[in-house]
């Protein structure tokens, strides 16, 4: 058996999540909140290194539907 990821590594990956998207629930422009039904688009990339030697980063995408601005959350690792 091969342990790939800790309780504690998951806990720590969520909670890091959870802060990158403080404040991502109201429109930046108009102040409308945020009604996805979905969690919201992920564009991930390797922050570093030819051959995913980095760490894998992640940004959530919003739009607002009633302006149509749209804004990322702050990068966060994920496993």
């Amino acid at each position: 058996m091969q342990i790939t990821k800790t309780s504690d590594r998951a806990a720590y990956l969520k909670q890091a999540r959870r802060v990158a998207n403080d404040g991502c629930d109201k429109c930046p422009c108009c102040g409308e909140t945020y009604r996805g039904f979905f969690a919201p688009p992920v564009r991930a990339w390797y922050e570093r290194g030819l051959f995913r030697t980095g760490r894998h980063v992640a940004v959530d995408c919003y739009t607002c539907d009633a302006c149509g601005a749209e804004w990322e959350s702050d990068p966060y690792e994920i496993g």
